[in-house]
């Protein structure tokens, strides 16, 4: 029987040193979260982009998409989705 990894990816936090998308890789032991770095002057839509791109690269397919509020005051966000098959 196949078996799977998976992990999503956050909404984008901008900060002031690059874009920093949080990718979280769920696992029995519970869920590690991780930071992946773009370099200065990247904008949100182009780390997007590369993420996503680099999580195909590595053997990630995208299986869903799912709204998240981010508060009160801010904008709806999203976070996807993605599996691949375990080693």
């Amino acid at each position: 029987m196949q078996k799977w990894e998976y992990c999503a990816i956050g909404p984008i936090k901008k900060l002031s040193h690059g874009h920093y998308p949080e990718l979280v890789r769920f696992t029995p032991e519970g869920s590690k979260r991780s930071r992946i770095h773009s370099p200065r002057g990247v904008d949100e839509d182009d780390m997007l982009a590369q993420t996503i791109a680099q999580l195909g690269e590595w053997g990630w397919e995208m299986i869903g998409c799912a709204p998240v509020s981010g508060g009160v005051h801010e904008e709806h966000m999203h976070i996807m989705y993605f599996k691949r098959p375990k080693q």
